[in-house]
């Protein structure tokens, strides 16, 4: 997936770091484009909503907000996702968004429905 990410990106000329949740994926990406990330993650597979997941998600939110503060604008995406299209030209509805100056966050809800929590 990363690869695949990387090559859009660049074909599309955008601005882009990856942040990698453990080693195994830092390795594999370009060295000017990446940042290890002190997380604890492993390259497995976390169950969704687990306590595992969710210290990775809330991680991986406060480094998205640390390089915010910075002054850059963000998108974040998972890597099994790819821009087709320049997400940021004119009439694309992202750029939209952040072109606006509107908003500081915006983001998708990937929610599957109700459901029992109970932590691990």
């Amino acid at each position: 997936f990363l690869q695949n990410w990387e090559c859009h990106a660049k074909r599309l000329a955008l601005d882009w770091v990856v942040l990698a949740l453990d080693q195994e994926a830092y390795q594999v990406l370009s060295t000017s484009a990446r940042v290890l990330l002190a997380t604890g993650s492993t390259s497995g597979s976390l169950e969704y909503l687990s306590k595992g997941f969710n210290l990775m998600s809330l991680n991986t939110l406060a480094t998205v907000f640390e390089v915010m503060k910075e002054g850059f604008d963000v998108v974040f995406t998972d890597s099994d996702n790819v821009f087709l299209s320049d997400p940021f030209a004119a009439g694309a509805s992202l750029g939209r968004l952040i072109r606006s100056q509107r908003y500081d966050y915006v983001y998708q809800l990937n929610w599957p429905g109700p459901r029992v929590y109970s932590p691990a």
